[in-house]
This record gives structure tokens, sequence and C-alpha cells, in this order.
């Protein structure tokens, strides 16, 4: 299935320069002007028995851009300063030699030379030509591709060694600008409850499966990890969910008290125990987060395990996915699922529905891999959740530009809202968090609530923001004043929650 590329901001198609666009190499020169053979400089012509049959960029999964000569709408956008892999598929009669593979982006210019014989299949990487182009050289919004050899060893008219076919053509490249990184902040919380003051792994070797997995799963030119002071924490945190709930509370109002831009991501990491199969040998919750909505900057939290390996780097990228408003993909899941999920074969069971690419190790990812959303593995993310990622982060990223670009002055401008807090878990236990006042709209699921506050009560909407993995979640309502009580219906029971 392709997904349509709706709500992302896509920048148009640049003017490039077409001179010698058939090779990319403003030192050619053309017989006849128009489509005769490159002489002078370097000879070089189109290579005979041999045609270019696909044409895909992967930066992390597989976006076919041209298929036998016609070009087609990729499912995902190019994302502007994201290294990526150009795959160029083909078709060689015998054994084609010292091919010069050219693609040409703008003004970068990509070549190879290879030798070329039998015919390319995507389960394959030796099978097909592999030009990899760094992140500072994709910007531009059109490329070739054109397989060349000298030209006194070839006719030099073989149009199907040139994608486009005419000299003076480029494809357009959808581009998509995230408008920034994307920044994780770290918090290791030192464990008391035990009395071992244990901190979690933070060592360089952890922070790099960190960033390693954010970005390869994450649809951004770049990944911020940042480590903030230890953070103390005395209460207990179970397997089996006590106490997780609590320790989410308390890293949300740090966030909040913390003065994190509205698109920084805030995980708290922690070591519960010596090691995961001491805390998980029954089975464990490993991580939290609040589901938060696009405009609800201060709740952009999460906590897990911070045990050394790459289960907790892999748990806190499903968890910062639920903080950017993603649900659970459908396999092994409990609860509730994304509903807008693909229902296709290729996504069958939460399948990422098409190949994907390691972009740190140089390896194909197969295409029954689990979205990271749901709790099957191994996982990859999924073209659905990638295109949903793009969206938030580009919405998140440019809202912050905007702020930060008006100053003082364009904050002043904004609405500025105080919003009292509680939070609720399933059995109706409630805590009441410190006000927050928030500058623009608060955008989220809304809960029809009764508060009780001063000599009277009234019947407000508040923001509702779910936890993830556990009932219960965080209440959001407009108000200077600190309530007693507030009263609402949550899962089909009355809850009264009292301060």
């Amino acid at each position: 299935m392709k997904a349509p590329l709706l709500g992302l901001l896509l920048l148009p198609a640049l003017a490039v320069p077409a001179c010698n666009a058939f090779t990319g190499a403003a030192d050619l020169t053309t017989e006849g002007g128009g489509g005769g053979l490159p002489t002078g400089g370097p000879a070089l012509a189109p290579a005979d028995d041999v045609r270019i049959t696909r044409v895909e960029i992967y930066q992390g999964l597989q976006n076919t851009l041209m298929e036998d000569g016609a070009p087609l709408s990729p499912a995902l956008p190019t994302v502007i300063g994201r290294r990526a892999l150009f795959r160029i598929f083909y078709e060689a009669t015998g054994s084609v030699k010292n091919v010069t593979a050219r693609l040409t982006l703008g003004e970068e210019v990509i070549e190879e030379t290879v030798d070329l014989s039998g015919m390319s299949n995507e389960s394959s990487l030796d099978s097909t030509i592999n030009l990899t182009v760094q992140g500072e050289q994709m910007t531009a919004s059109s490329y070739r591709v054109d397989l060349l050899q000298d030209r006194a060893e070839t006719s030099g008219t073989n149009a199907e060694a040139a994608y486009p076919a005419d000299m003076d053509e480029l494809a357009d490249l959808p581009l998509a600008n995230p408008n920034g990184p994307l920044t994780v902040r770290l918090v290791p919380v030192q464990y008391q409850a035990d009395g071992s003051g244990r901190l979690p792994d933070t060592s360089g070797s952890q922070l790099q499966l960190y960033e390693e997995l954010f970005f390869n799963n994450y649809p951004v030119a770049e990944i911020e990890i940042v480590v903030d002071a230890p953070f103390i924490w005395e209460g207990g945190v179970f397997p089996g969910g006590g106490g997780w709930s609590q320790l989410l509370d308390a890293i949300t109002n740090y966030r909040q008290a913390s003065g994190a831009a509205s698109n920084e991501y805030v995980y708290g990491i922690f070591m519960p125990a010596d090691d995961f199969g001491q805390y998980c040998a029954g089975g464990c919750i490993s991580g939290l987060a609040n589901l938060a909505g696009d405009g609800a900057g201060g709740l952009r939290a999460g906590i897990g395990l911070g045990f050394p390996g790459g289960g907790s780097a892999q748990t806190a990228v499903h968890e910062i996915g639920h903080t950017h408003g993603r649900q659970h993909t459908p396999c092994g899941t409990f609860g509730d699922n994304d509903p807008n999920i693909p229902t296709d074969p290729a996504h069958e069971e939460a399948a990422i529905g098409v190949w994907g690419y390691d972009l740190f190790n140089d390896i194909l990812v197969d295409s029954a891999r689990k979205d990271f959303m749901s709790y099957c593995d191994p996982t990859w993310v999924s073209d659905y959740t990638y295109l949903a990622l793009l969206e938030r982060i580009q919405s998140v990223n440019m809202l912050t530009a905007d702020v930060r670009g008006r100053g003082d002055e364009g904050a002043e401008a904004q609405a500025k809202v105080t919003y009292q807090q509680v939070s609720f878990d399933g059995d109706g236990t409630s805590r009441w968090h410190p006000p927050v006042t928030i500058r623009g709209p608060l955008r989220g699921e809304t809960r029809r609530v009764t508060v009780l506050e001063g000599s009277g009560e009234r019947e407000i909407d508040a923001v509702f923001v779910p936890r993830d993995h556990l009932d219960g979640g965080r209440l959001l309502y407009p108000s200077e004043i600190p309530g007693q009580e507030l009263r609402l219906r949550h899962r089909g029971r009355a809850l009264r929650l009292t301060r």
C-alpha cells in the first residue's frame, strides 16, 4: 500500500540547471545541440546492453521513484538533510564492464564504477547498483540516473541506460523538511527505593544505541541525545505496574518545571534491579508515556527501563512514539490500537509493509518486520508510522521555531492560559499537580468534568491525556483557582477525584 502524503509540508520542485543533465558533468559537449552523443572532456556515453528497470531511494524505508521507465508517485517524501541510499535496478545482456553509474542531485554528482550482469532483485543489495548520498548532499528536488561507458566501447544510442531518457530532463523528487532535529532528553533516575542509589546506563556505547535506533526509525536529519542531571526517586517501581504512573507523573512535572522547549522529548530511565533478568523474570512493564497531542508540549514525557543493551533503547523508541501521539499497532498488544492502521495484506499483524534499510549497518530489513509501535519482534518503522511521525515532527518543530523567531513580543501575543492538573489511575486514585501555563491552544481528547472550586461548582471541558499501557491519565482544565474536587465518567464509571 502506498500511503498518501496528506498533512505533510512538501516543498515544490526547485529549478535546477539542465546543462549537460544527460551526464551531470559540466565539461561535456554534445553533437547537434540536442540528443547527440557527448564529445570532448570525459568521453562517456550511455552504455549498451543494459537498461534501468527501477529506481528506489531508501532513507530507512523502500520508496520507489521509477519503474519500467515510468515515474511513480513516491509513497514517502524525501527528508531534506537525511542520508539516503539510491538503488538502481537493471537488466543486462551478457556482461557489461566498466560502467560508470552516475546519480545527479541538483548540482551534486555521485559516481561509482561497476560491472553488470544478469538482473536485479529487491531482496539482494548485491544485485543492484547502490549509491550512498550523505545528509548534506540531500537537498535537491530533482534527480537523474545514467549508466555510462567510454564512448569508444558503446554506440551511445541506448536511451534505456538513462532516466529520464531525455538528456535535458530531470525527474522530480518530492521533499519534506522536518524543520529541525529530534531532541530526546534522557533523565537518569537515581533509584532509591531499595537503598541502592542505582543509576541507569548512560555510557557512550549505550547512548550510541539510542542514537542509532532513533535515527533508523524517525524521519529526521539529526538526532540529539541530551543527558540531564540525575533525578532522585524514593518510590518503588514494580514489574506488574505498581509505581509506574507515579514516576511518570514526577517526570512530567519535572519536564514542565525544567523549561524544556516544546519540541524536546523528556524520557526518564531507571534500573529498579541489578539486571533486566532479575527485574523481569516473571514478565514486566518496560515503559510508560503520555499519549500527547500535538499542542501538548508540556506532556511530551515518558519513562522506561535503563538497563544496558538494545532492549532499553528500543523501549525508548516505542515510548517516545507515544509522546508523538502514536497509538499501538496490532501485534501482541492489548487495549486500544490505532484505528487507522492499514489492513491490507502487506501490513497484516503490524508488518512494516515495505522493505527497510539500516542506514548504520548497510543492510536490508525484511518487509515482514513488525512496526515498532507493536509488541512483536523484531521491529522496524512501517511506512504508515513513518509518515505520521513526519507530520507531527514538522508541526511541532515549526511551531517551536515560530515562537522562538518572534521572541518575547510574539510569545506575549499568544494567549497564555493557566491549567489545573490532576492525574488518576484505573482504580480512581488521584494526584493533583502544580498548575501549568501554556501559550497557544491545548489540543487533545476532551472530557466534560464537574469541578468544585471555592464555594461553588461548574461544568467545563478538560483535555484528557491518556497513558499508553496503564489505565488512567492526566486531566488539564483552564482555571486560575485550584480545585478541591473533580468529577467525571471514565470507561463507564463515575470517578470523584479529591485533592
